[in-house]
């Protein structure tokens, strides 16, 4: 899988006009393949089933891990005056966002070697931590590590013969990356990197091509590791938040179709453009109709169960033809709850997503990145935005869903109109109806079969894995809600842990209502700087049930998640009353708070 470029360009129609293709995501033209049947709107719903249960990362053909990675940045300041270089290291020791960068710019740098290894590691993040930062003569020497996922598809594995239990047992790659990765394409030119087309390597996507054991290839170089620590805390059954989608009973809804080749127009028998009218075909079939001009774009609408579902779609000729198309990607983000991006990734070049200002305040939204490899390069840059400062992971505003393949422009229509169809679904019904649970992984899952189906019927090199990020700790459950079968009962007194003291802390939340539970979720938001220290009870009537954290590092931050609760002496008893949470801190020196915890508690 290639992706082109000629000339860097940040503007997402520029970049097309500028010589941009992703060859091998452009499927060999077919008037069939290019205008198949529209399936009826039952046919995209996630498919019945007898329960609900689903754990693990939201993916049905892949699994997250987690893992530190550790290496050090050799920075050359010998052209530098000695006031200068001073001066520098100050900089970088008081500026943790451009030491940042220098540091993810060598990371990125793995990414084919990990990929060898069958890693899909996530290339972005902020949890960079500089563990020295010092002057040595003519060197600025940085020693970080870094916490960072990765994704692991269960059909690699098999055909490597691998297996997870494998990967965890063997868990250390060790990695070669230039000492200094700034500007390599400017310093060493093609020496170090194949795979390119011609005129089309630069210093921002060098990382693609980046091959160490290249003949020739000369860059002072340095030894880094990435070790995987564990498996990714498994998420319990988790939705959309489907109460916040239908709060207002309108669901806003941007979608943006790109085009596939580079010219100087946009031809009508562009991929990109046979998937947009695909979807306006799709959308006419399934009842909405074209309500407004929005110049660029259009509107189409319809009103089902009592829900206004309102669809704006731009064309590959908007974004060709508009002034500014990162102008017009940003305000569908600041006015729309979901937002549909189908197009070219730009080697995670899509600076519209770093720009937190346009991203509103306190509004829950799901982004899909439609585009070849969006889990490596787009997840982050949405968390990180979407942080608050009660909620440092920025699940609590976002769901992201995304691709850990290589993305075909064939299925650019289907993958919106699967995702939107049980979204849609999910608000019409409050995400159950009879034995059809619009989770997100059925959702992902029905993607998923879908891409699977295609690759078998036309022959495609890869076909798209399919996840949701950011789901983890989303707290809607259709048992849970106002009419539903179960209520969730919430203590949100944020509570210092205590240091190094075996008493800790124990919390009281009080179930006003008699019920007898046949299930019982716990829900956790700690922040603590090492888990490890953490021991937890949950205790009601003299029952004490320790609480089993997920099998991760003991060194990582935080536990936000929820567990199931299955002791028989629980179940089925009468829930009303005084219910207490102890939570200890057995070693000195880290230090966290309760923030919140909660039941559900399920007839």
């Amino acid at each position: 899988m290639k992706e082109r470029h000629s000339t860097r360009r940040l503007s997402l129609a520029a970049a097309l006009a500028g010589g941009l293709l992703a060859a091998g995501c452009v499927a060999e033209e077919d008037e069939t393949f290019g205008n198949p049947p529209l399936p009826s709107e039952e046919d995209d719903l996630v498919g019945e089933t007898g329960g609900k249960a689903d754990t693990g990362y939201m993916s049905s053909l892949a699994t997250e891990l987690e893992g530190e990675f550790a290496g050090e940045v050799l920075l050359d300041v010998s052209a530098m005056t000695e006031a200068e270089r001073t001066d520098y290291l100050t900089r970088l020791q008081n500026t943790p966002y451009e030491m940042k960068n220098l540091v993810m710019d060598q990371v990125k740098l793995s990414k084919n070697k990990l990929n060898t290894e069958k890693l899909h590691m996530n290339l972005y993040t902020d949890k960079v931590e500089a563990q020295s930062i010092v002057l040595e003569g003519t060197t600025i020497r940085i020693a970080y590590r870094v916490r960072l996922e990765s994704v692991v598809s269960h059909e690699e594995l098999q055909a490597a013969g691998l297996s997870i239990e494998q990967i965890l047992a063997n868990p250390v790659t060790t990695l070669r990356l230039p000492a200094d990765p700034r500007q390599l394409f400017t310093r060493v030119g093609e020496r170090c990197a194949t795979g390119f087309d011609p005129g089309s390597l630069a210093d921002y996507n060098y990382f693609y091509y980046f091959d160490p054991a290249k003949e020739g290839c000369d860059l002072p170089m340095v030894d880094a590791t990435f070790t995987v620590s564990s498996l990714a805390p498994p998420a319990q059954t988790t939705y959309p938040e489907y109460d916040r989608l239908r709060a207002d009973n309108k669901v806003e809804v941007f979608v943006v179709f790109n085009a596939a080749e580079h010219a100087a127009e946009v031809s009508a028998n562009d991929w990109g453009v046979t998937e947009w009218r695909q979807f306006q075909r799709e959308l006419s079939a399934r009842g909405f109709r074209k309500t407004a001009d929005l110049a660029p774009g259009e509107r189409w609408t319809r009103v089902k169960a009592g829900v206004e579902e309102i669809i704006d779609v731009v064309s590959p000729y908007d974004m060709h033809s508009v002034a500014d198309s990162d102008a017009l990607f940003r305000r569908g983000i600041a006015e729309h709850e979901v937002i549909l991006y189908n197009g070219h990734s730009f080697y995670g070049s899509l600076n519209v997503l770093r720009d937190c200002s346009v991203y509103p305040p306190d509004k829950y939204q799901i982004i899909y990145m439609g585009s070849c490899w969006s889990y490596e390069y787009y997840t982050r840059q949405v968390f990180e935005c979407k942080k608050t400062e009660s909620d440092p992971t920025g699940w609590a505003l976002a769901d992201v869903v995304n691709d850990t393949e290589s993305g075909w422009f064939h299925n650019n229509a289907e993958f919106s109109r699967i995702l939107l169809t049980n979204l849609f679904a999910g608000v019409e019904t409050g995400g159950k109806d009879g034995n059809r649970y619009y989770t997100w992984f059925n959702i992902v899952s029905a993607m998923n079969e879908h891409a699977i189906s295609i690759w078998r019927s036309w022959g495609t090199k890869t076909h798209e894995i399919m996840g949701v990020s950011g789901v983890r700790n989303n707290r809607y459950d259709p048992e849970a809600r106002p009419g539903g079968e179960g209520a969730r009962y919430e203590m949100g007194t944020t509570t210092p842990i205590p240091d190094n003291d075996a008493a800790g802390i124990e919390s009281e939340l009080v179930v006003p209502n008699s019920v007898r539970p046949s299930r019982i979720t716990l829900a956790l938001n700690i922040r603590h700087t090492y888990v490890g220290d953490l021991r937890i009870v949950l205790r009601r009537n003299g029952v004490e049930v320790p609480v089993a954290q997920p099998d991760r590092g003991a060194w990582e931050d935080d536990i936000v998640g929820e567990f199931e609760i299955t002791d028989i002496r629980l179940l089925g008893q009468d829930a009303a009353g005084s219910w207490f949470l102890r939570v200890a801190d057995t070693a000195a020196a880290d230090i966290g708070t309760l923030e919140s915890w909660s039941l559900t508690l399920v007839p």
